[in-house]
């Protein structure tokens, strides 16, 4: 079964107000293994393995964007996969670069909060725009890995 999880963020506030990376820095022990589990890197640039050109990656949207990504996958301390689910994050980001480092950090901790689960390592591989017209922008993120 699908779900379809909507996630809206406050970029200023969240990374203001609350200590966002180090409360969900992605980091568990297991007492019992003593094993670190973590989440895997996003990799956005293109010299860092992304496909999406760097052009693209600077632009400076004025307006918020809504970052999108369909069935998102992560495993669990026992290394089985989680339930895979949508999410859809509003940011407001000085870049599109920023702009996905704020979405993947958010989608990270929401995965760990709500799934007890760990994002693997993926490469960015397109970003497809929704409707330029509309009141917000959509931005379709496909990633591999």
């Amino acid at each position: 079964m699908r779900h379809f999880y909507t996630f809206w963020l406050n970029f200023a506030r969240l990374l203001r107000i609350t200590n966002f990376f180090d409360a969900f820095a992605g980091q568990n022990k297991d007492p019992a293994e003593e094993i670190f589990l973590q989440h895997g890197k996003w990799h956005f640039e293109p010299e860092d393995g992304g496909h999406v050109a760097l052009q693209v990656l600077q632009l400076q949207p004025v307006d918020p964007v809504a970052y999108r990504m369909s069935d998102v996958w992560g495993y669990d301390e026992d290394e089985l996969p989680i339930e895979p689910f949508d999410i859809e994050i509003r940011v407001t980001a000085p870049s599109v670069l920023e702009g996905l480092k704020v979405f993947a950090d958010a989608v990270q901790a929401y995965m760990l909060e709500n799934f007890g689960g760990y994002a693997r390592e993926q490469f960015l591989e397109r970003l497809d725009w929704q409707d330029e017209y509309a009141e917000v922008r959509i931005c379709q993120i496909t990633m591999e890995g």
